[in-house]
């Protein structure tokens, strides 16, 4: 029985040196609303939760270089400076240092220091795209393609610390400024015409 309880808790550990822990997303271009909102998404394929606590995901470079901290169950997000580089979701950890746009060897490694998983780019990210802010995102076969996520919904999210925050579906996001310049357009017009109006009176008479 006892050795039984041991085998149920060194899964875990077994199953990170497996390489069960990978890096699937990475945002190395940023958003439309800052280059420096990068992020990174790192999953679970186990089913069955890690922790974190002294494992590292660095740059070979030395830029990012992160000390992980907490646990994994399915999803674990890293953003860049705040917990708003990436807005559809929320942060598990908050990092310093930039992705360089011309690619990375990115590493990750157990607090053994044995490397889990590594995504070596060094000539140029595969996937990606700089001008449309798409991400790079891995498949189930290790490939990597453009891909997004995007909000069709309303949704509090909470990360594996149990902080919450609110998104907005996309349609709800986008009307805040159509109504803001809608506004601002109505209101020059009626600068506008009154000045006119003014300047016509004032002609006339």
């Amino acid at each position: 029985m006892i050795r039984l309880i041991l085998i149920l808790l060194l899964l875990p550990l077994l199953a990170s040196a497996a390489g069960e822990v990978l890096i699937t997303e990475v945002a190395w271009m940023g958003t439309e609303v800052s280059a420096n909102d990068e992020w990174i998404k790192l999953e679970n394929k186990t089913g069955a939760p890690i922790s974190l606590e002294g494992w590292n995901l660095s740059a070979e470079d030395g830029s990012p270089d992160i000390a992980l901290s907490g646990t994994i169950d399915k999803e674990y997000y890293l953003e860049r400076t705040d917990d708003g580089s990436n807005p559809d979701q929320i942060a598990d950890l908050v990092y310093t240092g930039a992705l360089s746009n011309s690619g990375e060897h990115l590493k990750l490694s157990n607090s053994s220091g044995d490397l889990i998983d590594e995504i070596d780019h060094r000539g140029g990210w595969v996937s990606g795209d700089n001008e449309t802010k798409e991400t790079m995102k891995r498949n189930a076969d290790g490939s990597f393609v453009v891909s997004i996520k995007k909000s069709d919904e309303n949704r509090v999210l909470e990360n594996s610390q149990g902080n919450t925050k609110k998104v907005l579906k996309l349609k709800e996001r986008s009307k805040i400024p159509v109504f803001l310049i809608g506004f601002i357009v109505a209101f020059c017009s009626a600068v506008v015409f009154l000045i006119f109006k003014k300047n016509v009176k004032g002609f006339w008479y």
